[in-house]
């Protein structure tokens, strides 16, 4: 099974989220990640493709002020730069067209996964992991047959 994980957040994903992560793929699940900014190491290390497709360097990064318009911006706009950036990816267009199963990590890439939703027949797009995680081990305890 192959799963694409997308995801917008700066903060990596949960010791828990990356632990479930290495246990899949452990079993045989191969997992791609799209990703605005660069991953934790230990999520790098359990994902066949890492593509980056947001501000590379740590001096490229824009910080917000902090008030109620910068925040209200970043949760209306950063979305859309996502799926905008992941539609120019060729890497991550070829991935998500061999998914099994699409997970937007956090809430910002919901956006994305819904737009592959409505454009791809094949995948099952789920919002976060803890829910993907239950689908797979359901899976992977099924028989096969």
């Amino acid at each position: 099974m192959n799963v694409l994980l997308i995801a917008e957040a700066r903060t990596p994903p949960s010791r828990h989220t990356a632990h479930s992560i290495a246990r899949q793929a452990a079993a045989g699940v191969t997992f791609d990640l799209v990703t605005w900014w660069p991953p934790p190491a230990a999520l790098e290390a359990v994902t066949d493709l890492v593509s980056v497709l947001g501000p590379r360097l740590e001096a490229t990064e824009r910080r917000g002020d902090g008030s109620l318009r910068a925040r209200a911006w970043s949760r209306l706009v950063l979305p859309t730069l996502l799926w905008r950036a992941f539609r120019r990816d060729r890497p991550s267009v070829e991935a998500a067209g061999r998914a099994d199963m699409i997970v937007a990590l956090d809430t910002p890439a919901t956006l994305t996964a819904w737009q592959l939703a409505r454009r791809l027949p094949t995948p099952e797009v789920i919002q976060g992991f803890d829910a993907a995680d239950a689908v797979l081990t359901d899976r992977l305890r099924r028989p096969r047959g």
